[in-house]
């Protein structure tokens, strides 16, 4: 084998601060990989700061709301000026209503499909 396939590679990976945003990451980053992490939360949580210290020069978090052009123009402003051109995007961020679906204001409704 000629090396981790993800070598020379910039992935970015929305809803990562946790769960399964963090476990993409995780793969990458054990595949060579760079990787650009955003989630909501101004600064990384428990899990992902370990991961970080783990990875100090191969990782990299962005605290970004994927509903709003602004924060997207930053963060892929940001990523790419720490590891280059982007190669993957993994769009794993969403949010979930715990409600039935009719029963739902259109607020909540504007929010799952902005985020989804």
């Amino acid at each position: 084998m000629s090396g981790p396939r993800l070598a020379q590679r910039h992935v970015l990976v929305t809803g990562g601060g946790g769960g399964i945003g963090l476990a993409i990451a995780q793969a990458c980053l054990a595949e060579g990989a760079r990787v650009s992490v955003v989630d909501r939360a101004a600064q990384p949580g428990d899990e992902a700061r370990a991961l970080q210290a783990r990875h100090p020069q191969a990782r990299h978090y962005l605290a970004a709301d994927v509903t709003q052009p602004q924060d997207i123009e930053r963060l892929l402003g940001g990523a790419v000026a720490r590891f280059g051109a982007l190669h993957t995007l993994v769009n794993n961020a969403a949010v979930f209503e715990v409600a039935p679906l009719l029963e739902s204001g259109a607020d909540s409704l504007d929010r799952l499909f902005a985020v989804n």
